[in-house]
């Protein structure tokens, strides 16, 4: 994974990804009728997109190091990423306009996205 073709690909397609779950939630959203959840779900997808980008910094800076050493830098980051997300939701309650569960939600996009990828992979495999 950390070949930097390879990674880079993935880095890429994940984004791509997130962003298309983005419009794809903000139009059902809008046609639904729920324009009031919109702003935090917007929100919440591009803290998600913000906290992929630090991983995937943290991830490929780290494949040149010692393995203990790039354990040590992944998990600063980890760390970082934790802090800002904590940050986020603190100042998100501050907010009553802002619906808390749409940014929740947004927020979780890329580990629903990577359950979503394991379990077809899965039912690949199973074939």
């Amino acid at each position: 994974l950390f070949r930097s073709k390879y990674f880079v690909a993935y880095v890429k397609r994940t984004i791509i990804r997130l962003i298309a779950i983005t419009f794809a939630g903000t139009a059902v959203l809008a046609v639904a009728g729920y324009g009031a959840y919109i702003t935090g779900w917007l929100g919440g997808s591009f803290v998600n997109l913000v906290y992929f980008g630090m991983l995937s910094s943290r991830l490929a800076g780290s494949r040149k190091m010692p393995a203990a050493q790039a354990q040590a830098f992944i998990r600063g980051g980890l760390i970082l990423r934790l802090v800002m997300i904590v940050l986020t939701l603190i100042i998100v309650v501050q907010f009553p306009q802002i619906k808390l569960f749409t940014f929740v939600a947004g927020l979780m996009m890329y580990r629903v996205l990577i359950f979503g990828e394991t379990f077809i992979r899965a039912l690949r495999h199973n074939e």
